[in-house]
């Protein structure tokens, strides 16, 4: 009952809607290197060659959207030079 009382309060309201902000950020982070981590592991295991550059790429990248299709598009290309044009195309787009 008296919980009750404080959620219906404006500084819960306030304090619980940072709580919940930071929340997201940090889920949206942790989601964000989980996926760096995978397309590193990709690299590793499919282009070692280009494990460098693509660590320096990627470790810039912070768009959830944008590592999914890197993702995508490094596992479907066919060529070392295909990813590496790929890799290019993220240093014009930034």
């Amino acid at each position: 009952m008296f919980l009750d009382l404080i959620r219906d309060t404006e500084i819960y309201q306030i304090i619980w809607q940072e709580g919940y902000q930071k929340g997201l950020q940090l889920a949206n982070q942790r989601s964000i290197q989980n996926f760096q981590e995978i397309i590193l592991k990709i690299f590793q295991r499919d282009f070692p060659e280009l494990t460098t550059l693509a660590t320096e790429r990627i470790s810039t990248i912070f768009d959830l959207e944008l590592l999914k299709r890197l993702i995508f598009d490094v596992t479907a290309a066919k060529s070392v030079e295909q990813v590496r044009d790929i890799l290019d195309t993220l240093v014009t787009n930034e």
